[in-house]
Order: structure tokens, then sequence, then C-alpha cells
């Protein structure tokens, strides 16, 4: 482009500043031939695992993680959500980047073929939250959660699943066993030592407070309040999916919801409530996850025939059907379930928007300090929380930008993980929450995060649907009780 005369002169001032050709060597000047130094050779191969997930918008896992192109996004301190463990370790090996290259480096050669599902492989897996924000902040869009779910199949395949990824994949199950036998299946959580104790047979951290099971479940107020007389002429129909956490330890949640959607006008609908999976796809139980997930589907099915709208309150939840049931099931019925499928604030909007919502609500002058849960960030975004909060005259919205909690459901309960779930709390989301004046509303959609700034500040956290619930005027006229 330059010239001979140009290029010579370009090699002696190079030479002139940088005589041992340390500073971007090859670069400028005296760079190798275009065909050597490749990512890929002639002669590059790679060995793919048999795969339990639908990799195919890529091509095959390979491809899905050949996708990390090395730019660095994940790398970032200070903004943003990817990557939790990076912004708390800064260590490379705990970054999406870190992960992606250790995972390609197994597939391809350039580590033993046993190394892909090696304890090693472990401790640079194991860091990973799930927490989806790399599939939206990277450039590249690589999902780490996806390849952190094959890898923890594959790994328990060969190790064998522990004791205590059984217990919490089956979250579900302990939750309907604890409630039914509360108050006294709280005793351990309530008194310290006893708690500490427990916490260190089912290998969490002893510091850590554990959730109280509620007898009085949501289901069992629905089926109280389903029973009572009805108006005839009550508007469109809707499907409320009640999930583990808002039915045996935070009904209250569900009971806002049904209030604020027949405020609304809509003869809501609760199915029995059911695990969505996410606990089992979080601890790498796939056969089990299988069998509930397609559970789930067989049970919604029918509503979506019937052209109901389908909303949730638990973001992982409901969010697991939009984004994790298609690759794992691979069916139509969970591809179309999962363009069905909405979070109540997304519905709001929604119904707001189109004009056909007009919620009687009271002004409410305060300010709301909103956190924004991981997955929904990634998948759905906040816009409709935003929205929804808005229909309360005179509320004052502000979203934290504090990225990951901490908590990612299990990981921040286990006794190893602990610590660093903390500094990842810590980083911004804690501190904006002890800044907070004692009259600002604290909002967090996700059950795991409302446990984290409670453990974390001791701030009561509420749900948006809460928050809407309580502006509702006296002439909502509902009938909830």
């Amino acid at each position: 482009v330059f010239g001979a005369t140009l290029y010579a002169a370009f090699q002696e001032v190079k030479a002139a500043f940088d005589p041992n050709n340390r500073m971007n060597p090859g670069k400028k000047v005296n760079a190798p031939p275009m065909d050597h130094n490749l990512r890929y050779g002639a002669d590059y191969r790679v060995t793919v695992p048999v795969t339990v997930l639908d990799h195919s918008d890529f091509g095959g896992l390979d491809k899905a993680i050949e996708m990390c192109n090395g730019n660095g996004r994940c790398r970032k301190s200070e903004v943003g959500t990817m990557c939790p463990s990076y912004m708390a370790t800064l260590d490379e090996m705990h970054s999406t980047r870190g992960r992606a290259n250790a995972l390609h480096a197994a597939m391809s050669g350039r580590l033993p073929e046993e190394a892909l599902f090696s304890d090693e492989m472990h401790v640079v897996m194991d860091l990973c939250l799930s927490c989806k924000a790399c599939k939206f902040e990277c450039p590249s869009h690589v999902d780490m959660a996806k390849h952190k779910y094959e890898f923890l199949v594959g790994y328990y395949k060969r190790h064998g699943v522990p004791l205590r990824s059984r217990l919490l994949g089956h979250l579900h199950t302990l939750s309907a066993i604890g409630s039914f036998f509360a108050p006294v299946s709280n005793i351990p959580a309530r008194i310290t030592p006893f708690r500490r104790t427990l916490n260190y047979f089912l290998g969490l951290h002893p510091d850590r407070s554990l959730p109280l099971f509620r007898r009085d479940t949501f289901w069992r107020w629905w089926q109280r309040h389903a029973s009572q007389p009805r108006p005839q002429d009550e508007g469109r129909t809707i499907v409320l999916l009640a999930d583990t956490f808002s039915n045996f330890y935070e009904p209250e949640i569900a009971i806002a919801a049904t209030r604020v959607l027949e405020a609304g006008g809509y003869q809501v609908i609760v199915p029995k409530p059911v695990c969505c999976g996410r606990p089992l796809l979080s601890e790498g139980l796939h056969e089990e996850a299988l069998a509930r997930t397609r559970d789930t589907v067989a049970q919604l099915m029918p509503y979506i025939e019937l052209d109901y709208p389908i909303v949730g309150l638990e973001p992982s939840c409901l969010l697991t059907m939009r984004d994790d049931y298609p690759p794992l099931l691979q069916s139509e019925e969970a591809r179309t379930l999962s363009t069905k499928v909405l979070l109540i604030e997304e519905f709001l909007a929604q119904e707001t928007a189109a004009g056909r919502l007009s919620l009687p609500l009271a002004p409410l002058a305060q300010r709301a300090l909103l956190h924004g849960h991981c997955h929904q960030k990634s998948i759905a975004t906040t816009a409709g929380t935003h929205a929804t909060l808005k229909l309360i005259p005179d509320l004052e919205v502000t979203e934290i930008d504090s990225g990951c909690c901490g908590m990612a459901g299990s990981f921040g309960y286990e006794a190893e993980h602990y610590d660093l779930s903390m500094t990842i709390a810590d980083r911004a989301l804690l501190p904006a929450v002890r800044a907070a004046s004692e009259d600002t509303l604290l909002v967090a959609n996700g059950a795991s995060c409302r446990h984290q700034i409670m453990d974390g500040t001791s701030r009561q956290v509420r749900h948006t649907i809460q928050v809407l619930a309580d502006a509702l005027t006296d002439t909502a006229g509902n009938g909830c009780s």
C-alpha cells in the first residue's frame, strides 16, 4: 500500500523505538504471511461428545463453543452482568472466554480427550452461575449456561451425582414435604445452632439463612378462593402459574397476582403447581429434568390450544420454559410453549399498551429501587417491569446497575460458593440497597434475589406484583380473601 521505500522507513522507526521487538511484534511491520497463525489450520479436528441439548442453531456443540472469538468483553468489571464470577475474582479462568477456551482445548486435542469431563475441568466450570448474561452481553452470544449443563451431565455420568445435587434438584418435592410438616419443619431454620448443623450436613454454608416453609400454601388458598361464586360476566381467561417459591414459601405473591388480574377483569385459572425443571437443570440431572419438563408441557398445552395467555411470577421458572425447553425437549410442543408464556409484568404491560387494561391504582409518592433478575435481563429485559411499576401514579422507579445478585438459585447456599456469592452481591447491589432510604421500596422479582438482599442487608424486598396489588384502590372489588 505504501510502497517499498515508505515500508522500509516504517521498519527503521520500529527498530529505533523497539529494538527488542517487544511491543506488538508483527502487527505494523514484519507481519507473518496471511496463511500463517490461522485460528484453525487445515489439519484442525475436534472430538464432539454426545450432547443432550440441541445446538443446531450453531451447527453443533463445537461450533457453539467456537463462537467465542476471544474479544474479552466478559472481562469487564464495572458495569453490566457478564461475567459475575470474573468480576469477583478477576481470574481469566472464571470468565466466559476462559471457560470456552478450556472446553475448546479439550475438544480440539490441545488437552487430552479425557480432560473434557475431568475434575480439572470441573474447577473451570464450577463458578459459572448460569446467569445467562453472556448469552445477551457477549457480542457472539456465547451461552455458557448451556455449555455448563452439557458438562455437568457428562461429568456426573462419569463421576456420579453428589447427594446435595440430588436434594437441591428435587427442591419441589422437598418443599412439598416441608410445607406439609410446617411449622415443625421450620424449627431447624429458626434456631441458629440447628440451622448451622443442618447446613453442615447438607453442604450449605452455616451463615446462610434457610427459607421458611408455609403450611398455608397458595394452592390451598386458591382452592378456597376458586370455590367462591364469581361474576358471570368475567372477561378474558388467563392462566397463572404458581411456581415452587410462590406456592410453598411466599404465597402472598401469587395471591397478589390473583388480586391484580381479577381487578383488571380477567378470569384466572391456576393449574396445580408443579416443578418447571429449573432446579434439575441447574444441578445437571438430565433424565429427571426431561421428565419434569415434559410433564409441564403436557399440563399447559390444553390452555395453549384454547389460546389462553399463560403468565408466571418467577423469572427463572418462566424463562426456563422460554429459553431452555426447546433445546432440551426438541419438540414442536416445547417450541410452541416457549412463544406463549409471559412474565406477568410483560402481560400487564402488553395489555395496557393495547388498551385492554386499566387498573384502579392509587398514587404512591415513593421511590422504588429495582433489581432485575439475570435471566430476565438476558432473555426478556426489564422493560415490562418498568412499564408495570409506572402504572402506579407518582411512583419513581430506578433500576440498579447491579449485575448478578450472586445467589443464582442454590449456588449462594453452597458452602464452597458462599463467600464468592456475597462478594458478587457486594460489588454493586448490596451497597445500593444499604444507601437507599428506609422509605424506599425495594423490588426484585427473583426469589433468590430477594433472599440475597435480605440476608445481606436485613431489608424487606417485594415482587413487582405485590407493589401493584398494594396500590389497588378499595373500589377494585376483586373478592380475594
